[in-house]
């Protein structure tokens, strides 16, 4: 498991590494979840990377954006570590 203290270092740390998953929060210090989301995406190898969003956010527009820059799952805040852990598998399951 690899942390990142903001968005950049968790890109550039992405991007490096290619994990399997890579959990973001919506509003991290420097870039926000969803540009890293948007970056990973555009890169043709860091692309295949799952990215489950953890947010606050919970309105129907902000589910709706976190998907269109493609997240692949999103997790509204508070939630149980269970739920957590099974987002976990179920995207880890398909990579």
């Amino acid at each position: 498991m690899t942390t990142a203290a903001d968005g950049d270092e968790g890109l550039r740390k992405a991007l490096e590494q290619l994990p399997d998953l890579l959990l973001v929060d919506w509003m991290m210090p420097g870039l926000s979840g969803l540009e890293v989301c948007s970056a990973l995406r555009a890169h043709p190898v860091a692309s295949r990377t799952r990215v489950l969003m953890l947010t606050a956010r919970a309105q129907q527009s902000d589910i709706d954006a976190a998907f269109a820059a493609g997240v692949d799952d999103f997790i509204i805040k508070p939630f149980r570590s269970g739920e957590l852990q099974q987002r976990v598998a179920d995207l880890l399951a398909r990579t």
